[in-house]
């Protein structure tokens, strides 16, 4: 009984203060842990909004593009309008048709109209059948037509008595107002529920002299399908305004509101009753004149929200007259969840090894200081930007959770999530390491870096779509870990770039075979999906030599990169 009293002090002056420096390294670990993730966490998330951001423009600008070609076929550079419809018409109801079969709209129509007031329309109805509104005398009615192109008109005109003069028609004026193309104000229709705008451009007659002009018509509806695809996450939104707040289309529909009395009226950002959408606008707003689709800008909003967001925005303009902006945000908590939870469960692990270490006594406080110094020196190195030392094996089952909690962590802040390939950081921390001042220039063979650029990525993106772009940059990058040696480091750098960093190449001609087989690698054709389509296209790799080339990380990189463009084919470069 006596003997109790006597243990008690030397258990509280061992398992005590041991208790209290498990806490103080549990707290250490989870702070050290959260900053870390939390700071990569929300890069990344800047990144894939930019990135949202950017995929959008790309695809306007696509159908823009596509737009233009619509009224290139229609009326090419050069060719002149007819003197009078009535002698051109067929040949202009030819030409009409074969536009609007390339049109994006699934019943696209062409339109022209010259100073006389004379009028022709084609629209789409089907692969196979038109439909032709023309009128030859400004003041008279016009007729409307269903015609086949390979039969000719399939049923007797009928007559339109309410067309417009369509000289007095905005995609008119503000044609014959602009210096080349021209975007028309968006126009509501509410027969249709959706926005639509054309794009127009002046023709020239015989005598050169501007004689009409030939327009398109896009509905913004299109512009819902891209916007559903950029949303971030089930609370984040996209959506793209006017210049003066009013929405074009957004992720979550809210563009059109159709009033009591059945009209159909237009939402602004701020009375969209999204405050998430709201806030988003008028963050970006200021910003928006340094914003490009090419480098899309990133703010945080954290004053008059219930909880901080982040937003990625950038300016939509062209010469023809459209000023849009596009803007993709997202709640900071919906990305920065699975990090909260992941200290959560470091700090629980924290908590049963206190019990743990409470039960065993001093006994166990040996094994968990040891423990304790070696999570400390692995929390330290990710405090530190060292992803590269995970900690050692624990001998307690409680803190070897913490420990395998942290290296999953720094595995994942180390690897690129599509290709499971290292990242751009593990790569600059290897890199760095592998040219640390000090080592001597003349130790062993020499240190490579290759950097790798697809040719015609872009290509596969556009005819098969980002998820088989996705599936390429997957098997391209098993291809090039299988290619070198286990050794070696391949990561991806960017959208379609890779970089392998080859340790121990003993000479240029080394380096040059490695190269050949890169390249050849990149040659063979990827099978998108079993039976599916096949995706061909080629790499090129610049090379450049530790210590021959570069004797700076940064040096090293920027002369692979500038051989890479060297070597790159002049077909490729300018596509």
């Amino acid at each position: 009984m006596s003997s109790s009293p006597r243990r008690l002090p030397l258990l509280h002056a061992f398992t005590l203060p041991a208790m209290a420096g498990v806490a103080a390294l549990t707290a250490a670990i989870g702070w050290l842990s959260y900053r870390s993730a939390y700071d990569a966490a929300q890069e990344q998330a800047a990144r894939g909004l930019q990135a949202q951001v950017q995929r959008v423009g790309e695809a306007w600008s696509r159908r823009t593009a596509q737009a233009q070609s619509v009224l290139t076929v229609a009326f090419a550079e050069g060719v002149p309008a007819p003197v009078n419809l009535e002698s051109g018409l067929d040949n202009l109801r030819e030409r009409f048709w074969a536009a609007a079969s390339i049109h994006p709209e699934p019943h696209g129509q062409v339109y022209f109209a010259n100073r006389a007031g004379q009028y022709l329309a084609v629209r789409r109805l089907s692969t196979q059948d038109g439909e032709q509104v023309w009128r030859l005398d400004p003041d008279g009615p016009a007729q409307r037509q269903i015609f086949r192109p390979t039969l000719g008109a399939l049923q007797p005109p009928d007559v339109v008595a309410d067309l417009p003069d369509p000289r007095q028609q905005a995609w008119y004026r503000e044609a014959q107002a602009a210096e080349g193309a021209a975007w028309t104000a968006v126009e509501l229709r509410p027969e249709q529920q959706s926005l639509t705008l054309s794009r127009a451009r002046r023709v020239a007659g015989l005598g050169g002299v501007d004689d009409g002009v030939v327009a398109t018509d896009i509905a913004l509806r299109s512009l819902q399908d891209m916007l559903a695809t950029a949303r971030p996450g089930a609370r984040g939104v996209a959506f793209i305004a006017e210049h003066d707040g009013l929405l074009l289309s957004d992720s979550e529909g809210r563009a059109l509101h159709q009033q009591a009395d059945g009209r159909w009226l237009r939402r602004t950002a701020a009375a969209s009753g999204s405050p998430l959408m709201a806030a988003a606008y008028a963050a970006a707003l200021p910003h928006l004149g340094g914003a490009s689709v090419n480098k899309p800008s990133v703010v945080t909003v954290r004053d008059g929200m219930p909880e901080p967001m982040m937003a990625a925005f950038a300016r939509l303009a062209d010469p023809a007259g459209q000023d849009w902006a596009i803007v993709v945000a997202e709640p900071v908590a919906d990305f920065s969840r699975e990090i909260v939870a992941n200290v959560a469960r470091t700090a629980a692990l924290g908590l049963l090894a206190l019990a743990v270490l409470l039960v065993g006594g001093a006994w166990l406080q040996r094994r968990t200081a040891r423990d304790a110094a070696e999570l400390m020196r692995a929390a330290q190195a990710v405090g530190d930007g060292d992803l590269d030392h995970p900690p050692g094996p624990m001998a307690g089952a409680e803190l070897e959770g913490v420990a395998e909690s942290m290296r999953r962590m720094q595995l994942r802040l180390r690897t690129d999530r599509l290709t499971g390939l290292a990242n751009r950081d593990a790569l600059l921390t290897r890199l760095h390491d592998r040219m640390r001042p000090g080592r001597r220039q003349k130790d062993g063979p020499k240190l490579a870096l290759m950097f790798v650029d697809l040719d015609r990525f872009k290509d596969v993106n556009d005819r098969l779509g980002h998820e088989a772009g996705d599936t390429v940059l997957a098997t391209l990058g098993r291809r090039l870990r299988q290619t070198v040696r286990d050794t070696d480091l391949v990561a991806r750098w960017a959208s379609d770039e890779f970089v392998l960093l080859l340790d121990g190449v003993g000479s240029e001609d080394s380096a040059e075979f490695i190269r050949d087989q890169v390249e050849r690698v990149l040659r063979d054709p990827v099978e998108i999906s079993p039976g599916g389509p096949v995706a061909e296209l080629a790499g090129t790799v610049g090379v450049a030599l530790y210590p021959d080339d570069a004797t700076d990380p940064d040096e090293l990189m920027r002369a692979a990169e500038a051989d890479m463009v060297r070597r790159k084919p002049a077909s490729v470069s300018q596509w």
